[in-house]
């Protein structure tokens, strides 16, 4: 059986070394992981519960965080989303991790949201959500 690690393991290792990684300025990190304070561009895995059929199914979250643009508007400093870096890096990971298949699992991107706000770090992030299937082994 499968759980929620395997599909944390397995896209850890898929992002680690990419041009994704590598383009963003901060770091990968497992779920629980990224610093609370953190100010870079980071990518965060959150694995959610696989069931217990004979071909096992699951989900994983990507969150792509970026740091919010600083702009003097009105003579008053406010923060925005940085839209083009979002949009490359977006770019970046649909690619990555738009499918993937062995002889055990196989995963497929399922969805992109829109920037959300996290406004007390001044930043936006995008949720990827990437669905997995873990196929029987003999």
């Amino acid at each position: 059986m499968k759980n929620p690690s395997h599909e944390e393991s397995i896209l850890y290792q898929h992002i680690s070394g990419s041009a994704l990684e590598i383009a963003v300025s901060g770091t990968v990190y497992k779920s629980g992981c990224r610093p609370n304070n953190s100010v870079l561009e980071d990518l965060v895995i959150n694995p959610l519960p696989v069931n217990g059929n004979q071909i096992q199914q699951g989900t994983c979250n990507v969150n792509l965080y970026v740091p919010d643009l600083r702009l003097l508007v009105n003579n008053e400093w406010q923060f925005f989303p940085n839209s083009e870096r979002i949009a490359t890096l977006l770019d970046l990971a649909t690619a990555l991790l738009a499918s993937h298949d062995e002889d055990w699992y196989g995963f497929e991107l399922a969805l992109t949201s829109n920037p959300m706000a996290v406004p007390e770090l001044k930043q936006h992030y995008v949720n990827l959500r990437v669905d997995f299937q873990f196929f029987p082994t003999v």
